[in-house]
This record gives C-alpha cells, sequence and structure tokens, in this order.
C-alpha cells in the first residue's frame, strides 16, 4: 500500500473514531434530556391532580349552592279553581 493510501486508510479511521465518539456524546444527551422529559412528565401529572382535587372542592360547593343556598323552598302554586259566574 502506498504511503498516500495509508495516510487515507488512517484519517478514515480517525473520522470514523470521532464520529462513534461524537455519537456517544448525542446519545448520552439525549439519555440527560429523557430523564428531564419523565420528570416534567411526573410533574405535570402531579399539578393535573392538585388541580382536579381543587376543580372537585369548587364542583362541590357549586353544587351545594345549587342545591340548598339557605333560602326556603318557595312553596308549589296550586291550581286556581275555574271560576263559577
Amino acid at each position: 500500500m502506498t504511503p498516500k493510501l495509508q495516510g487515507a486508510l488512517q484519517a478514515l479511521k480517525m473520522l470514523q473514531h470521532n464520529v462513534e465518539s461524537d455519537a456517544d456524546e448525542v446519545v448520552a444527551r439525549v439519555s440527560e434530556l429523557d430523564a428531564r422529559r419523565k420528570a416534567a412528565k411526573d410533574r405535570t401529572h402531579a399539578t393535573l391532580s392538585a388541580a382536579g382535587s381543587s376543580l372537585g372542592e369548587i364542583e362541590e360547593f357549586v353544587a351545594g349552592l345549587e342545591g340548598d343556598n339557605g333560602a326556603p323552598e318557595p312553596e308549589p302554586k296550586k291550581p286556581e279553581p275555574p271560576h263559577s259566574w
């Protein structure tokens, strides 16, 4: 093999090594981001659960207002008898 071909082969090997090193760095970054994604998802679910609990309390309060607001229920009207003239 000629010196130029040996140099080219050596350069290709170095390139492959560098590409693999870069790939390892990318995989590590992806793993870090995935861990952050999981943590964000967990926090999101916790926040939504808290909001759902608050909404449940509000719904109960509104239902209480709608069902019995403390005022007496109006008595049903009696039908008026027909007039006799």
